[in-house]
């Protein structure tokens, strides 16, 4: 993957099982779409990047037993951003869910990622700055949700 020239980069929570089989499709289709409720964060990291400044996705991998410090275990590429339809994934994008999201609740939006892999090296968390000066992620530190960063790249 070339590295990104946007200065921002997104750290999100996504739950193990479904970055594993997210990997999977990837591989399939080209895209992974992941659902979201944070429209805001999503929308404002959209305004931030485009094709000419793209920009990284760091998952951590939620809903695991590790233990140990939080860190960014897969990194991939955002490709895009949208609203969903009652909750779900629109037609252009449902081929993009990977299969373990099929039981999943309503979403209010998706975004959809390209390059979807596993970091051969993790990257701590605590090593991540919050976009805009507000400072180092701190050492305990476990996101419920997006937050924007500092591209670590």
């Amino acid at each position: 993957m070339v590295d990104p020239t946007a200065d921002v980069a997104l750290l999100t929570p996504v739950p193990q099982q479904h970055l594993e089989s997210g990997l999977k499709r990837c591989a399939e289709t080209g895209f992974v779409a992941f659902g979201t409720d944070s429209g805001m964060v999503l929308s404002k990291f959209r305004l931030a990047v485009d094709a000419d400044h793209p920009a990284d996705i760091l998952f951590y991998a939620s809903e695991t037993s590790k233990a140990g410090p939080a860190s960014a275990t897969y990194r991939g590429r955002f490709a895009g951003y949208d609203g969903a339809i009652a909750g779900r994934a629109k037609k252009a994008w449902a081929q993009h869910r990977p299969p373990t999201t099929e039981h999943d609740g309503a979403w209010q939006s998706f975004y959809l990622v390209s390059d979807l892999q596993k970091l051969e090296i993790a990257v701590p968390l605590s090593s991540l700055t919050k976009h805009g000066n507000k400072g180092k992620i701190a050492k305990a530190f476990v996101p419920l949700g997006p937050l924007i960063i500092e591209t670590p790249f």
